[in-house]
C-alpha cells in the first residue's frame, strides 16, 4: 500500500544567509536536516503545561510551519476532502496561506487561493495528506510557496503577490508533497508528480532557468551537498543536489540542473529526504531500504561509491544524522531505530511507548533529544544516543486530529501544527521550588527507610496509557511550589497530596500533573511529598498528617514571600491522600507535634478542599460511621468530591461523607459518576469522569477563590 501521504524535499546546504539564524526557514529548518542548536526547550507539554499559545487553523494541512523574524507561515485547505467519508465536491476546493504573530498566536492575514482543477480525488490513499502538503520556504525577505499544478508563489512577508509560475499539470492519486528550496538566487521545486523533473526558477521573478527530467515518483525533498574535495563543476566549490528517486539516487549541479552522477537507490517510490554528513549521503525509502553512498564522482558509482544497503527503512519520515549514528522511524508500528552511519549496522529497534501508531512527520534533534509526532498519539521524546531511552510522551487533550507536518524550532519555541490548530510551545514555567518541611528531621522518626525510589515495575497498570511514578521510602518530607505564569496568577494556592494507600506515592499522576493544571487555571500548585510507608506503631495517617500540618502552616505563615494570599489556600488529595486532605481539614485546632517555630503558630486550616476518589473516610466494619480522626463541625471547609459508583474503595467513603458535611451545615458539592473505577488522576479517557477537572475548575470559581487579586 502506497503512503506518500507527506514526502518532502530536503537541503543540506550550508551557504551563508542574512536572516537570523534562529528562524527556521525551509522543512526541517536549517540545511534541511532537522537538526537545530537550541537550547531549554521543553522536554513534556500538555494542554496545560508550556503552551504558549494556541490559534484555530481554516482547515487542515500535512505541511510544516516556518519561521521567519516574529511570523510562523502555514499552509492549509478547506471546503473538500476533510472527511474520507463525506469529501464534498472538489470544486468547493480552496487552499490558504496564513501568517500568524510569533508573540501572540493571532492571524495577521490569510491568503485563499482557487486550485486549477481536477485535482486528485479524496479517496483511498489520497485522504492521508489532503492538499497542502509541501512546507513554504523562505530567503527571509520572500516567501514561496507551492501548490502542486496549481503552481509555485512568490510572496513579501506582508502577503502581496509578487509572482507566480507553473511547473507541470500532472497530477497523482497520492497528491504532490515536495517542499521547495532555495540556493543562491534560485528556487529549486520538485515537481516530480507534475512534470517528472526538477525546475530552478528565478526567485526574483520566477522565469525558469533550468529543468532537469527523470525525476520519477519522487515525494522529497532534494537537499545541497557540500563535499570534501575543494572543486565542483566548472572549479565551484563543490556543491551538489542531490534527490533519491525510483529506484536512483542522484546527484545533479544546482548552477545547471546537469546530472553528475547517479548510483543504486530505493526501488520503490521515495517519500523520506536523504541527509548528509561529510560528503555521505544517507536515504531510506519503500519501507525496505536504507543505504550510504559517497556524494561527488561521475556517471553510475554503485561499484564505486555505495558504502553500505540495509534491509530496513521509513516509508514516509525522513532521517537524522547525528554522532556517528542515523535515527528515524518506521511509517507504522510506532518503531525508532538506529543505525551505525559507517556501517549500516543496527543498534536498536524499539517500540515506543504507549504505541505511536502512524509516524509521518520527520524528527528533529533538539539539546540532545529526538522529537518524534506522530499523526494521532503524541509526540514522543527520545534520547539522541545509541542506548534507546524513551525521555517523554505529550500529549495535547482536546485536540485528536491528525499531526503529520514536522516540529518547527526557532528561538526556545517548537512550533507545531495539527489539522486543528497551530501551537507555540516553550519552557513556560520556572521549575518547582522545594522547601524541606523538617531541616533537623522529622518528628518521631526512627530507623533506616533506604532511599527514595521509583517502584514501579514494568507490568503495573498503566493509566490512560502512561505509566504512573510510585515513590516509595520517603522520610524527608518536602512541598515543590509551582507557580502558574504570571498573567493568569490569581493569588490562590492549593497542596497537593498524592495517593498511594499511605505505602507509596503516584507522583506524577497525582501530583506533578494536578500541579500543572492548577497553573493553567492561575493557581500555585504546592506538591506535599509526605511520609511513605507507614511508620510501625503509628496510626496510617499519623506521620502524613504532620507532614500537612507542617505544610499548610508554612504556606500560610511565608504567603507574602510566595506571592499567595493566604486566605486561599485549599488542599487537594486522591484516595489514600483524600483521606489526608480531610484529615487535615478536620484536625486544624491544634497541631498534633510540638511547635517548631512561627510556621507552627500559623493556622494550618485549609480554606476549601478537593477530594477525588478519598478512601479511609469511613469505617465499613463500624456500619459506615465515619471515621474516628474526621471529626467534621462547622468549621471544616468547603469540600469538593468526586467518586464513581464502581469504585473499588467503595462510593459509601464519599457520599456519607458529604452527607455529614451537610448535617454539619459545611457547603460541599458531590459528583458521583456511575464508571470510572480508581486511580485516573486527571489524564482524560472516554469516561465522564475524568472530566472531574473542569467540574472541579467551575466550582472553584463559582465560589470565589479564583478571583484575582
Amino acid at each position: 500500500m502506497r503512503a506518500c501521504r507527506h514526502g518532502f524535499i530536503l537541503i543540506l546546504w550550508f551557504a551563508a544567509t542574512t536572516v537570523h539564524a534562529a528562524d527556521w526557514l525551509q522543512f526541517r529548518g536549517p540545511g534541511g536536516q532537522g537538526v537545530s542548536d537550541e537550547r531549554g526547550l521543553p522536554l513534556e507539554w500538555s494542554a496545560a503545561k508550556n503552551v504558549v499559545w494556541k490559534t484555530p487553523l481554516p482547515g487542515p494541512g500535512t505541511s510544516s510551519p516556518i519561521v521567519v523574524g516574529k511570523r510562523v507561515y502555514l499552509t492549509c485547505y478547506s471546503g473538500y476532502g476533510q472527511d474520507a467519508k463525506e469529501p464534498g465536491e472538489m470544486k468547493d476546493l480552496k487552499r490558504h496561506f496564513v501568517c500568524v504573530d510569533r508573540l501572540t498566536g493571532k492571524i495577521l492575514w490569510t491568503k485563499v487561493f482557487d486550485p486549477i482543477l481536477p485535482e486528485h480525488e479524496y479517496a483511498g490513499e489520497g485522504s492521508y495528506h489532503g492538499y497542502a502538503a509541501s512546507t513554504p520556504a523562505s530567503d527571509g525577505e520572500r516567501l514561496y510557496v507551492f501548490f502542486g499544478k496549481s503552481g509555485v508563489f512568490c510572496f513579501d512577508l506582508d502577503g502581496k503577490q509578487l509572482w507566480r509560475q507553473t511547473v507541470g499539470k500532472g497530477i497523482s492519486g497520492w497528491g504532490s508533497g515536495a517542499s521547495p528550496v532555495l540556493y543562491q538566487d534560485l528556487l529549486i521545486v520538485n515537481a516530480s508528480v507534475e512534470s517528472g523533473s526538477l525546475v530552478a526558477l528565478d526567485k526574483l521573478t520566477g522565469k525558469e532557468i533550468w529543468k532537469a527530467s527523470k525525476i520519477s515518483s519522487a515525494w522529497n525533498t532534494p537537499v545541497f551537498v557540500t563535499l570534501p574535495s575543494p572543486l565542483g563543476e566548472g572549479g565551484k566549490r563543490g556543491v551538489e543536489l542531490i534527490v533519491s528517486v525510483e529506484p536512483r539516487i542522484v546527484g545533479l549541479s544546482p548552477d545547471s540542473g546537469k546530472e553528475l552522477w547517479h548510483a543504486d537507490g530505493v526501488h520503490r517510490y521515495v517519500c523520506p529526504s536523504v541527509v548528509a554528513h561529510d560528503g555521505v549521503v544517507y536515504a531510506i525509502g519503500g519501507g525496505h531500504t536504507s543505504l550510504a553512498v559517497k556524494a561527488g564522482g561521475a556517471g553510475d558509482v554503485t561499484k564505486t561509491h555505495e558504502l553500505w544497503r540495509g534491509k530496513k527503512g521509513s516509508n514516509v519520515s525522513s532521517p537524522i544524522y547525528h554522532d556517528g549514528h542515523l535515527y528515524w522511524a518506521s511509517d507504522n508500528g510506532g518503531i525508532v531505530h538506529c543505525q551505525e552511519a559507517a556501517t549500516g549496522k543496527f543498534v536498536y529497534s524499539e517500540r515506543l511507548d504507549p504505541p505511536a501508531g502512524l509516524i509521518y512527520a520527520s524528527p528533529v534533534l533538539v539539546d540532545g533529544k529526538l522529537y518524534y509526532v506522530s499523526q494521532k498519539n503524541g509526540t514522543y521524546v527520545v534520547a539522541a544516543q545509541p542506548k534507546f531511552a524513551q525521555l517523554a510522551h505529550n500529549v495535547i487533550d482536546g485536540d485528536n486530529s491528525r499531526t503529520n507536518g514536522s516540529l518547527a524550532v526557532a528561538d526556545g519555541q517548537f512550533f507545531l501544527r495539527s489539522d486543528r490548530a497551530l501551537y507555540c510551545l516553550a519552557q513556560t514555567t520556572a521549575p518547582p521550588k522545594s522547601i524541606e518541611l523538617w531541616p533537623d528531621g522529622a518528628p518521631g522518626e526512627k530507623g533506616d527507610f533506604g532511599a527514595e525510589r521509583d517502584t514501579t515495575k514494568p507490568k503495573d497498570r498503566l493509566v490512560a496509557g502512561k505509566r504512573v511514578i510510585r515513590l516509595g521510602n520517603v522520610s524527608r518530607p518536602t512541598i515543590s511550589i509551582f507557580r502558574p505564569a504570571a498573567a493568569k496568577d490569581t493569588g490562590a494556592a492549593v497542596l497537593v497530596c498524592p495517593g498511594g494507600g499511605y505505602n507509596i506515592l503516584a507522583l506524577d499522576l497525582e501530583g506533578t500533573e494536578v500541579c500543572e493544571w492548577l497553573n493553567s487555571i492561575g493557581v500555585t500548585g504546592v506538591l506535599l511529598k509526605y511520609r511513605v510507608p507507614r511508620r510501625a506503631g503509628l496510626e496510617k495517617h499519623a506521620a502524613p498528617l504532620q507532614d500537612a500540618q507542617r505544610a499548610l502552616g508554612m504556606l500560610r505563615q511565608q504567603a507574602p514571600v510566595l506571592g499567595v494570599d493566604p486566605k486561599r489556600i485549599g488542599v487537594l488529595g486522591f484516595s489514600a491522600g483524600g483521606h489526608l486532605a480531610a484529615a487535615l481539614s478536620t484536625n486544624h485546632a491544634g497541631r498534633t507535634y510540638p511547635a517548631k517555630d512561627d510556621a507552627d503558630l500559623a493556622s494550618c486550616r485549609p480554606d476549601f478542599a478537593i477530594l477525588i476518589y478519598p478512601g479511609y473516610l469511613t469505617v465499613k466494619e463500624q456500619n459506615d460511621k465515619i471515621a474516628p480522626e474526621l471529626a467534621i463541625d462547622k468549621n471544616t471547609p468547603p469540600t469538593f468530591i468526586v467518586m464513581t459508583q464502581d469504585d473499588p474503595v467503595r462510593a459509601e467513603n464519599a457520599i456519607l461523607y458529604a452527607l455529614a458535611l451537610k448535617r454539619a451545615g459545611v457547603p460541599a458539592e458531590l459528583h458521583l459518576y456511575p464508571v470510572g473505577g480508581h486511580g485516573y488522576g486527571l489524564r482524560r479517557t472516554d469516561q465522564a469522569v475524568t472530566t472531574w477537572p473542569d467540574r472541579a475548575a467551575d466550582w472553584l470559581r463559582g465560589s470565589g477563590w479564583l478571583k484575582k487579586r
